[in-house]
């Protein structure tokens, strides 16, 4: 087996991974995983600490003492799709699935693994834990988390609109790039037919010197700036075009806008006739009721800030990217029979565009191809798309 010298704890707690890193690092993982459960294996104890990296960036999954079979491929009682569920609490408690604690007798493992995956995503991204453990009763974090959200929230459009208004601003910057940089030759052209040329003296010119003759040659050749300054200068087709592309922008997000006003509304008819709801906004009114109450029987203490709760699924949500919060918050549903499979995970066209660091089997001779001997292939690095480095943290 390979020694992978690189601690993933180490790596994200050191708060040097880059946007890139981290979802490469995500998709390595998942693609673990989805490797796994293809052969009827889940792993239950997927943390940071159980992968390591090489110094290549390639992450490897490791400790498979919980692991379990939920599928036999050639099962001779049943389905060959049936799931055999399996039983106890193992892993770490942040990790943890909430049906693993709330039924610890019996759950399916294929959506533990998911769970614990967005888990290992958030502690990337905000270099801490949610929440301590799943749990509604020992974990305030984590209620707040099952609650019903304070408004309406739709991850999927959300990130629609967020994607339009970055190309958005991608668009408009080139308009206003170019106008600018057209405004500068414009000035430079009147400059130079405003300056007198100097009359030619009549001294015999100096012989050419070698720094000379190299600046005559870079005069004549066209530079890459040169040429980079004239690009940058849009042609009126182009502008008529970048024009019809802000207009469909705008036109979109109006649809969008419309749709998230209906949805909005049909929320807050919904969420009023909802007992559970009223039920919280009554024990948050008796929390006030007794929060003023202590404030006045205590009147020289000093008065602490209060912040008010965000409650639902949005307060972690929020402090997501907006590309990743629609499959997140699908994998981190409460109910596993709502979470997203590993299929709807591999399909999400965040997870699909990432292209992480790999190895790719190559033989080491013409006469091994087609052999499927896998001893006798190399393993080739293919580094992920759009470049970028991994962060190295070796133990003293």
């Amino acid at each position: 087996m390979e020694y992978a010298p690189i601690d993933f704890f180490a790596v994200v707690m050191s708060g040097n991974m880059s946007r890139l890193e981290i979802n490469c690092c995500l998709k390595q993982i998942i693609e673990g995983v989805n490797y796994l459960h293809n052969l009827g294996l889940a792993h239950r104890d997927l943390k940071l600490d159980n992968c390591v990296i090489t110094t290549d960036g390639i992450l490897k999954i490791i400790d498979f003492g919980s692991a379990v079979i939920f599928k036999y491929p050639y099962d001779q009682y049943g389905s060959k799709d049936a799931i055999h569920p399996c039983h106890g609490i193992v892993g770490s408690d942040p990790y943890l699935a909430p049906e693993v604690l709330k039924s610890p007798n019996s759950y399916n493992p294929q959506p533990v693994d998911l769970w614990s995956i967005a888990i290992i995503y958030c502690c990337m991204t905000l270099k801490r834990f949610p929440w301590k453990i799943p749990n509604s009763e020992k974990d305030n974090s984590f209620k707040l988390y099952c609650m019903e959200d304070d408004n309406w929230h739709d991850y999927y459009l959300s990130n629609e609109c967020h994607k339009l208004l970055l190309q958005q601003r991608k668009l408009k910057n080139m308009i206003v790039r170019s106008n600018k940089k057209k405004k500068q030759v414009e000035q430079e052209q009147e400059q130079e037919e405003e300056t007198p040329e100097p009359k030619p003296e009549s001294e015999e010119p100096e012989k050419p010197t070698e720094e000379s003759t190299e600046a005559m040659d870079i005069d004549k050749t066209p530079s890459i700036q040169t040429v980079q300054t004239d690009t940058e200068i849009l042609s009126e087709t182009q502008v008529q075009e970048i024009l019809a592309q802000l207009k469909e922008i705008d036109d979109k997000l109006q649809q969008y806008e419309v749709t998230k006003n209906e949805m909005k509304q049909k929320f807050i008819d919904s969420r009023s006739k909802d007992p559970a709801y009223a039920a919280q906004l009554l024990a948050e009114e008796e929390e006030r009721t007794k929060q003023a109450a202590k404030q006045a029987a205590n009147p020289d203490e000093k008065k602490k800030p209060q912040h008010k709760q965000i409650h639902g699924p949005y307060r972690l949500m929020r402090l997501l990217p907006h590309a990743s919060r629609p499959i997140i918050y699908k994998m981190l549903q409460v109910d596993p029979k709502k979470r997203a499979t590993l299929e709807e995970i591999m399909q999400d066209d965040w997870i699909k565009e990432i292209q992480c660091c790999t190895l790719k089997r190559v033989a080491r001779s013409a006469d091994n191809i087609g052999a499927n001997f896998d001893e006798d292939d190399d393993e080739l690095l293919i580094k992920g798309t759009p470049e970028h480095e991994h962060t190295v943290v070796l133990d003293n």
